[in-house]
């Protein structure tokens, strides 16, 4: 018998009588548990935290919509007779826009045996652990609701990814089989679609990309440039401050391909509307359980101009 065998037997031996039914076995006695609390690792979720996007949370919690006016100007100065009877008129235009707010909720929940053996192993708290289970939780549902939006329930907020009126380009091929030329051309087309879609008024300064897309931008751009695509974009357009790669953009487009996102993300160009954030209530018994269940109103997104908003699928 060799050595491994061996320890794996005697972690298994009983110590004592085997024919009185009294003799017990060493294995947990065996085995030393770290002190240490070690944690899943989960994908990161920029829209949720801020990071791509700007969340409001200035509306009152109890609104069932969430509006905001839009004010600009529209005529033009012209050469006229000198009696004035054709003088151009300047003057205002507006607009106002709604989304209705929902509520977004879940719940936590935990037995007096799961307190009690929590804190026998002294390791951590369960209530703590499962309420920031549920901010986790939460911040990934922000995250799809921003990327995607939310159409549960018969609602009808739109995220980034699909949001009326933006620029949705297909991909003339995966960009895994395009040369970095090609790839490059693509990127200047989706980038095109938000310059000239907004007379030049809007220039996109976020890009999020499929984590598929990740090795390939890594890739170098030619034999004859010391530099990768993305390096090469990032020089070609020094206007896009954020560059993130996402695995939610891996099926983020026209039914579930890959899709690239770019846009203005400044505060004057769009935001999360949040009217409360996730939040929770009063702890409720249930049998032998304790309930606590956690709240949010979302109204969606504000998009001032859908034209500075780009899409490519199939990349």
């Amino acid at each position: 018998m060799d050595l491994n065998q061996y320890c794996q037997d005697a972690a298994h031996r009983m110590v004592g009588r085997s024919d009185d039914n009294q003799g017990i076995f060493v294995e947990t006695l065996l085995t030393h548990t770290l002190a240490e609390l070690f944690r899943f690792k989960y994908p990161a979720t920029p829209f949720a935290s801020g990071e791509l996007i700007e969340i409001d949370a200035s509306a009152d919690p109890g609104a069932d919509r969430v509006g905001w006016q839009m004010i600009g100007e529209v005529g033009k100065f012209r050469t006229v007779a000198d009696n004035g009877d054709d003088m151009p008129r300047i003057d205002l235009k507006g607009s106002y826009t709604s989304n209705k707010a929902c509520t977004v909720s879940g719940y936590i929940e935990y037995t007096e045996q799961d307190l009690q053996a929590a804190s026998m192993q002294r390791m951590f708290s369960i209530s703590d652990e499962k309420g920031k289970a549920a901010r986790m939780a939460w911040d990934r549902t922000l995250d799809d609701y921003i990327r995607v939006g939310n159409f549960e329930n018969g609602e009808n907020l739109p995220g980034l990814c699909n949001v009326p009126g933006r620029s949705d380009i297909a991909a003339t091929a995966a960009w895994s089989t395009l040369t970095p030329s090609q790839i490059c051309d693509e990127f200047s087309t989706v980038y095109d679609a938000i310059y000239s879609g907004t007379a030049g008024v809007m220039m996109p300064d976020t890009v999020v990309m499929p984590t598929r897309l990740r090795s390939l931008f890594k890739k170098q751009n030619s034999i004859a440039a010391n530099t990768s695509i993305e390096g090469f974009l990032k020089e070609t357009y020094p206007e896009i401050d954020k560059w993130v790669y996402n695995s939610g953009m891996n099926d983020a487009g026209r039914d579930g391909a890959t899709c690239l996102l770019m846009y203005n993300r400044q505060r004057e160009s769009m935001s999360g509307l949040m009217p409360e954030f996730i939040r929770p209530l009063q702890p409720q018994p249930h049998n032998l359980c304790w309930r606590v269940p956690f709240k949010s109103r979302w109204a969606g997104l504000r998009v001032n101009a859908p034209a500075m908003v780009a899409t490519i699928y199939g990349v």
